[in-house]
């Protein structure tokens, strides 16, 4: 029991709010009635109500009141009842104020049409009415004679104190505000506080916060600004944004104001500090305002279109600043504009270009010159321009900062983890301390692919979305992409392809937008999704797409992925492709070796795979590698294994599974791996994965449960092998005994009851029951005296029914309760439910297997009604429980129990009514009526069997 503050200006839907937290709450609108102290008359209404039996209590539209009343009413009221206490005038608590209760852009959305909600979003803040009021009419947002500006009117600001409204006009659109700005202008920070919980001034809209990025900036809903039409001191704002920033603020006023002068100033000293904390558009705007301009205001106005992605308006600006192409300043920003294309040679081209050169266009020239080199395939190469970019940064935090990170990627390519990890150590606090939003996200960026290479996917998932939250403040399409393309490839290894597939398909209409061609990655990640899902027609598309880019752009990096990936895919459809596409050396090699039976070759490949994949810390290549090692014959079983167990570790579900299907479906594989195919089989359906056809076994599987059926390869015997019907007699004999030896006169007897000198024709019958089994080897132990069947060499229904339900126990009983979950599941989908030995239900021999069948059906149906949570399915198992024993009373309990406690007490009573049907039917004292009320002391066991403690 406790009092909660929800605090707002009006129209924030502080009742709507109230109405869902407090669904059963006693109802009040202002302060009760009587006049004296707000704090007694509070306490006695809830006193009161708690009395009559309320548990909630709410008072919506409540005046100010006075200091202390909430925490002298919280310890009045203290254990009786809920209090929720709503108010469009702000004290200095509020449990719930206007950034929880401001509606979501996805929430806008439901209510506008979905192409306006953005735009709509960003002008109201999420503030729920003025959303509506915006939707109900077609007036242009910030109309002064508008339904938005009536409502301010006439609920909002007389709602608030005199230097609040005063500060609210004089404010406008400046921003960011803070308590310094305030007090610059000469207004107390009180009103500050009171407008920011009021929600007039809000921070929705700002990129996330993170570390080394700027502040969220608080500024007054822009609707609110528009309507108030105020004309705040630009002046004085813009001399107060150069003096303590930031500077991005400051350039804005200033040209707001009509001081250009001071704007390019501004611009020319901070503009690279601007572009790094996410501010390209602006900055772009900005310059493009300024005419005309010099050679550097040329130069930042064209990285602000690149870093936006505008790469043709960037190389126009560029042009514009009349350097020639050897200038280092100009080099190395056209070398860039190539990169972000994905167009590794004419970005070395360019580079190339750039004269000699110290400072900071040295340092740049030479660390993108190693990001070039990099997507060209030359690590070493790379690495030394990177060391070249490090010895020329000096001191300067950015320069330092994007240096190492060069030299970071390099040594991540040529495997050396460890060096690399020390580099990105020093570039990220140098980068934090610049501000450098855009190259952290670039660490981030290969953090997530280097925690995704070690299968090391939900850290890597946690930092790609780390990641995108960078990205969004950096502002930079190009980043944004690749971030996207960083978390589909984490959330394809997790199984998650639907959601990978949007990330790809995000980043893809990305590129396709700026015209870069390192959409080639995109769309080498989206075929890499729809392989491993087993989608082979998309992922051949999305891979041929990757090939013909990559090829124009010279990008090796990708080139070569894509390659291998197709002719993964065309492995089964069209191998004579997939050989010509093949590198010599690649996965895909060795899986063209062992199809066209080089096991030799295909060993060697396998291990070169695995040896790369060791050097280089990559673990999901090494799974990669394991899996065609352990399709040979010598390491089958422990490759497999171990590939499985590098899947299971790091959490890829689909991968595992796969796995697991595979080696179920291996020579030799018993009860168990069967089981664990069968639950592996549906947790690829589950994830919408491709589950490859069940190829022929070479088993013979005995069908035992309902008709007797032998099939060998999948195929049912055929009757001519049979010879005998009493062949098939011998062998149900010998199933129903479960691998126990029968003495030779007692199987006699069995055959031919009362027949003397069978000895001869039970020999008979053996001969030809050897040969209907010789597929699984010498399944028949026959000496003098007895005959058994050897259940290990051959597969029958009833004995891995009777193992799935005992590892099924097992869980249950060592509380793995998910996993018996899963494996309780698939038993039952998968068992048909008919009796052992159905089309036998006389036969003496079969009673005994017959019974046990039966008992484990009803301990499957138990276990599954003990490790489920949900009412309807505990329901239909305990009833399919009564169907076959209508006089188990714990069942009947336990059914009724459930229904109690859904709330479905009419099915309650009339499981209660078969209940004592049943009792009564067989002379047993019906159950107590207090079974309907939930109160029964027996917990839903039987009377005669104490409660489990």
């Amino acid at each position: 029991m406790a009092v909660s503050v929800v605090a707002a200006a009006a129209g924030y839907g502080k009742t709507t709010a109230l109405r869902g937290s407090h669904p059963d709450a006693r109802w009040h609108r202002g302060l009760p009635t009587g006049g004296g102290d707000p704090c007694a008359a509070l306490a006695g209404v809830v006193l009161e109500e708690a009395r009559g039996g309320a548990s909630q209590v709410v008072f919506d539209d409540l005046p100010p009141l006075p200091a202390g009343t909430v925490a002298a009413v919280s310890k009045i009221v203290e254990g009786t009842a809920d209090v929720a206490l709503a108010s469009r005038w702000p004290g200095p608590r509020a449990d719930v104020g206007p950034a929880s209760l401001a509606l979501t852009v996805d929430q806008v959305a439901a209510l506008v049409p979905p192409s306006d909600a953005a735009r709509i979003h960003a002008a109201t803040a999420g503030w729920p009415v003025l959303v509506q009021l915006a939707a109900g009419n077609g007036e242009p947002l910030g109309s002064p004679d508008g339904a938005i500006a009536e409502y301010l009117a006439e609920e909002v600001l007389p709602s608030l104190p005199e230097p609040a409204r005063r500060l609210l006009t004089h404010l406008g659109d400046l921003a960011p505000v803070g308590a310094d700005l305030c007090a610059s202008l000469g207004h107390p920070s009180s009103a500050l506080r009171h407008l920011v919980r009021s929600g007039l001034l809000t921070t929705a809209g700002s990129p996330p916060s993170v570390p080394g990025g700027p502040p969220p900036c608080l500024r007054v809903v822009p609707v609110v600004a528009a309507v108030l039409a105020s004309s705040p001191p630009r002046a004085k704002a813009a001399v107060f944004f150069d003096q303590h920033g930031p500077p991005v603020a400051a350039a804005r006023e200033y040209l707001r104001g009509g001081d250009r002068s001071s704007c390019a100033r501004v611009l020319a000293t901070h503009g690279d500090s601007m572009l790094a904390a996410g501010a390209a558009e602006e900055v772009a705007s900005l310059v493009a305002a300024l005419p005309p301009r010099t050679p550097e205001l040329w130069l930042l106005l064209g990285d602000a279109h690149r870093a936006a992605a505008s790469l043709g308006a960037a190389e126009r600006a560029y042009a514009a600043s009349g350097l020639p192409a050897t200038s280092p300043a100009l080099a190395w920003r056209l070398g860039r504009i190539h990169y972000q294309r994905g167009d590794a040679t004419a970005a070395l081209t360019a580079f190339a270009a750039g004269q000699p050169a110290s400072g900071p266009d040295a340092v740049q020239l030479a660390a993108w010159s190693a990001n070039a080199h990099l997507l060209a395939g030359s690590a070493e190469t790379a690495l030394a321009s990177a060391r070249r970019a490090i010895a020329l940064a000096a001191d300067e935090p950015a320069a330092v900062a994007l240096a190492h990170v060069s030299a970071a990627l390099c040594l991540a390519a040529t495997g050396d983890d460890a060096a690399s990890e020390e580099h990105y150590g020093i570039a990220v606090p140098a980068a934090e301390r610049a501000g450098d939003v855009v190259l952290l996200t670039r660490i981030f960026i290969n953090k997530t692919f280097r925690l995704l290479r070690a299968a090391r996917f939900e850290a890597a998932l946690a930092a790609g979305r780390t990641c995108a939250r960078y990205a969004a403040v950096a502002g930079q399409p190009s980043l944004q992409a690749i971030a996207a393309c960083n978390e589909g490839d984490v959330l394809a290894m997790l199984g998650r392809f639907d959601e990978a597939v949007r990330c790809f398909e995000t980043a893809i209409a990305g590129y396709h937008r700026t015209g870069s061609r390192r959409v080639a990655g995109a769309q080498l990640g989206l075929g890499e999704v729809y392989r491993r899902r087993g989608w082979r027609e998309q992922a051949r598309a999305a891979f041929e797409a990757a090939i013909r880019v990559a090829t124009e752009a010279g990008n090796n990096h990708v080139l070569g992925p894509a390659r291998n990936g197709l002719a993964l895919v065309l492995l089964d459809d069209d191998p004579e492709r997939a050989a010509a596409i093949a590198a010599p050396g690649t996965l895909a090699d060795g899986w063209l070796a062992l199809r066209a039976g080089d096991e030799e070759r295909a060993a060697a490949v396998a291990d070169e795979r695995c040896a790369a994949a060791r050097d280089d810390g990559d673990r999901v290549a090494l799974a990669d590698a394991l899996e065609l090692r352990g399709m040979l014959v010598t390491n089958q079983s422990v490759a497999l294994r171990e590939c499985h167990g590098i899947w299971a570790e790091a959490g890829a579900v689909v991968e595992a599974a796969r796995l697991v299907v595979i080696m179920g479906r291996m020579p030799g594989s018993g009860p168990g791996e069967r089981l664990r195919r069968l639950v592996a089989i549906e947790r690829l359906r589950e994830a919408g994965a491709v589950v490859a056809p069940e190829e022929p076994s070479a088993d013979v599987l005995v069908r035992a449960f309902g008709r007797f059926e032998v099939l060998v390869r999948g195929e049912p015997m055929p009757a001519r092998r049979w010879q005998s019907k009493k062949a098939r007699d011998l062998l149900r004999i010998l199933v129903a005994r479960r691998g126990r030896p029968i003495p030779r006169d007692e199987l006699c007897e069995l055959l031919w009851p009362g027949a003397t000198g069978a000895g001869h024709r039970l020999s008979v019958l053996l001969s030809i029951l050897r040969g209907v089994l010789d597929d699984a080897g010498p399944a028949l132990v026959a000496d003098p005296a007895s005959v058994a069947l050897d259940v290990t060499r051959i597969r029958v229904d009833v004995e891995d029914f009777l193992a799935y339900v005992a590892q099924a126990r097992r869980l249950v009983d060592t509380g793995d309760l998910a996993e018996a979950r899963a494996l309780l599941a698939t038993i039952d989908r998968h068992h048909t439910g008919e009796e052992a030995f159905g089309d036998e239900p006389y036969a003496a021999w079969a009673a005994g297997l017959r019974e046990e069948a039966r008992a484990a059906q009803l301990r499957m149906l138990r276990m599954s009604v003990q490790v489920t949570d949900n009412v309807d399915a505990a329901a239909g198992l305990l009833l399919r429980l009564l169907d076959h024993d209508p006089y188990d009373e714990t069942a009947h309990r336990g059914l009724v129990r459930r229904l109690v406690a859904a709330g479905r007490h009419g099915e309650a009573r009339r499981a209660f009514d078969r209940y004592v049907a049943a009792m009564r039917s067989i002379g047993v004292r019906p159950p107590d009526e207090t079974l309907l009320s939930g109160s029964s002391r027996f917990s839903g066991t039987s009377r005669r069997t104490p409660p489990r403690p």
